[in-house]
């Protein structure tokens, strides 16, 4: 984020300070913005409503009425009724908006950018972060907000907040530099792994550090289909913080590994040091025919290129009943990033 609290009459001051201007956020806070083009070049949003949704307006919906969302008390043919603290009122329903319009100042560690978007009193955080990082970075990151000084949290929604039309929300970008650590030195040639559709392949990863754990890899098929399913479980200590079911499907001859991530938008789940981070995998669309590489070695991993000494421990973990342990196996990589 670009945060500017004085300015001296130095000329190269003077001429960074081009193209740039401070924008309040409210309780007296003001951040300077640098005005760039959004990434693409697409033009801001200013939807305000469309026609199908002024045909599925019902009771109980908010629409946005002079400075706040108001809830529908009723329909009649083409007039809605609500009611303030003050007073009833009757709206024609093409003078009803579902939408504001807000201004997002988008910070990423390079650039801040100013972009108009038009939000719904439902809308909440996590879910116009994930928007606004598919928009404005290629990079997994994490999404903070701030409004009127404060940060929000990313259950929130627009309405909760308090944000009225034409206002000003922080959105701050960070970047992670994710790692792979590899368990593994080889996958075992002319050898095939038969996975169970009930009993699990599992390993236990134990970090001697904070990290931000993203997600872990599969090997691709040595026999049968080139896509399998599998249903992975990830405990912390004793307890499941995540169960999914994922498709792998083989990109090419030469990759070995498919990355699973935890979740569509590569969020992280965050682990403290000396936390036992299981990951579980059972195969429930088993074929007879389809086989897995299998990794071998793997009691070398502390001397692989790449892997951070001493950064994690492998044991072999009480759910593995399929065979996969800390020398051979499946589940060959782990990857995340270091928390400071």
């Amino acid at each position: 984020m670009i945060l500017e609290e004085e300015c001296s009459k130095n000329s190269d001051v003077k001429k960074s300070m081009e193209n740039k201007q401070w924008v309040s956020i409210g309780e007296g806070k003001e951040v300077l913005v640098q005005q760039n083009p959004i990434k693409d070049n697409t033009p801001s949003e200013v939807i305000l409503i469309n026609k199908e949704q002024q045909a599925n307006f019902k009771p109980g919906d908010l629409i946005w009425y002079s400075t706040q969302w108001i809830p529908i008390v009723s329909i009649t043919n083409n007039t809605v009724t609500i009611k303030t603290t003050e007073k009833t009122i009757e709206l024609p329903l093409t003078e009803c908006k579902t939408k504001i319009q807000i201004q997002i100042l988008v910070c990423t560690q390079a650039l801040l950018y100013s972009h108009i978007l038009s939000v719904s009193a439902d809308e909440i955080l996590s879910k116009l972060g994930k928007k606004i990082s598919k928009k404005f970075s290629s990079k997994t990151i994490k999404v903070d907000w701030y409004y009127n000084g404060k940060i929000c949290t990313v259950n929130d929604s627009i309405e909760s907040i308090g944000i009225k039309n034409n206002d000003k929300i922080i959105c701050t970008l960070f970047g992670y530099d994710i790692k792979t650590f590899k368990r593994f030195r080889e996958i075992e040639p002319g050898r095939g792994w038969y996975m169970s559709h009930s009993s699990a392949d599992a390993i236990t990863f134990i970090p001697s550090k904070n990290i931000a754990l993203f997600g872990f890899g599969m090997y691709y098929t040595f026999s049968g289909p080139d896509t399998y399913t599998i249903r992975y479980e990830i405990i912390l200590d004793e307890e499941t913080k995540l169960e999914n079911t994922v498709v792998i499907s083989k990109r090419g001859d030469t990759e070995q590994i498919s990355k699973v991530f935890l979740n569509e938008y590569q969020e992280p789940m965050f682990v403290s040091g000396g936390t036992k981070i299981t990951v579980s995998v059972v195969y429930p669309t088993f074929e007879n025919e389809s086989r897995l590489q299998v990794g071998h070695y793997g009691n070398e991993y502390d001397s692989l290129e790449g892997n951070e000494p001493g950064l994690f421990t492998i044991e072999d973990s009480s759910r593995s009943h399929n065979g996969t342990g800390s020398s051979s196996g499946q589940i060959p990589e782990l990857y995340y990033s270091l928390e400071k």
